[in-house]
């Protein structure tokens, strides 16, 4: 089962999976700020950098499975007296065998859950124009606001131009996230399940316990029409928003047809 987590202090151990998973990033074709080939030395002292700089201002998640780590992602808190309403997102990775599985969707979707309990109300980040991560970005919901030509070289010399896209956070209203969960919480309990039974709330358990006991859940008995996630009918598989659990393929009512309030 895959395990994301947020790494709040320096942990060695994640230094060399995190070295591998950015050197494979970098030698694929990642523009991520590296040149290929990316030496390990050069790429451990990167992320030693990273872990020792973790606290208010920088966090890192990484995803597990196994006792392989398949991915990881990061939020910058911009620390300005005028821009303590924003947060950047950087270096999301996933390994290139694990691709295609949601990894990308539910990193994302952690630091967007953080980045609103920060109260941060606007999420920025950039990409290389016309790559993969764009069209992951798009997918999930970004809104791209410009490209800049040759603002950055690939792993291999070549200047290319770069897209920066924004999310905007509405603070009183739930999260991917809490949605997904909200829905889940209501159906466990209408089949009389037990959240602290189900493995699966080892992810954010804390969230989870917050959301089953300080929030109720509203019926609406007209789903959205224009809803993108169910079109219409109300319903969706569990796996679409959350991906892998033991309550996967599970047909739940969309979160157009469930509010938390």
């Amino acid at each position: 089962m895959l395990h994301l987590s947020r790494v709040t202090s320096p942990s060695p151990a994640l230094i060399a999976p995190l070295c591998a998973l950015l050197i494979e990033a970098v030698d694929g074709g990642a523009s991520v700020g590296f040149l290929a080939p990316l030496a390990p030395a050069a790429a451990a002292s990167y992320w030693e950098q990273v872990l020792g700089s973790l606290g208010e201002t920088l966090q890192l998640w990484v995803a597990e499975q196994d006792g392989q780590l398949l991915g990881t992602v990061q939020l910058a808190l911009c620390p300005k007296e005028n821009g303590k309403h924003r947060a950047e997102v950087q270096k999301l990775l996933v390994a290139q065998a694990a691709r295609g599985q949601g990894i990308a969707r539910r990193l994302m979707a952690s630091v967007e859950a953080q980045a609103h309990a920060e109260g941060r109300t606007l999420l920025v980040l950039d990409t290389q124009t016309g790559s993969v991560a764009e069209s992951v970005y798009q997918h999930l919901g970004w809104t791209k606001g410009g490209e800049i030509p040759n603002y950055a070289t690939t792993p291999h010399g070549q200047l290319h131009p770069t897209s920066y896209f924004y999310k905007l956070l509405d603070p009183s209203q739930p999260t991917e996230r809490e949605r997904a969960l909200c829905i889940l919480g209501k159906e466990c309990a209408l089949r009389g399940g037990c959240y602290r039974e189900n493995p699966y709330f080892t992810v954010g358990g804390a969230d989870w316990e917050y959301l089953a006991w300080h929030r109720s859940f509203v019926d609406h008995r007209t789903p959205d029409p224009q809803c993108p996630l169910c079109h219409g009918s109300g319903f969706q598989t569990l796996c679409n928003r959350e991906g892998q659990s033991p309550d996967n393929d599970v047909q739940v009512r969309c979160w157009c047809n469930v509010a938390a309030s």
